[in-house]
């Protein structure tokens, strides 16, 4: 069941950029995806990717544009025409500080 946005934890915010996302499968292969960021919140991001990341996949992040680098977790990648787009988790403390 989705959650309202009062349910959210921490505030989205609807801010463009973009970000570099690089993960490896279970057999070892290496991947990397340019992404645009749809929104931002403390503990993550919802991008719009090229090529879809499995549900559970840990991915490396980066972006000069928020000022983050670090590991997170994809919660849920869904098609949308010809890109996807998925919901990345922060972790290991990654978290992302709104400008004051």
């Amino acid at each position: 069941m989705p959650l309202n946005k009062e349910d959210r934890r921490h505030v989205r915010h609807p801010l463009p950029g973009k970000v570099k996302v690089h993960w490896r499968t279970p057999e070892g292969h290496s991947f990397h995806s340019p992404a645009n960021c749809v929104n931002i919140s403390r503990s993550g991001l919802r991008l719009e990717l090229d090529r879809a990341i499995p549900v559970g996949t840990m991915v490396h992040v980066e972006s000069p544009n928020f000022r983050i680098a670090g590991v997170a977790y994809v919660r849920h990648c869904v098609p949308k025409g010809i890109r996807f787009v998925a919901g990345i988790e922060f972790a290991g403390g990654l978290q992302w500080a709104e400008p004051e």
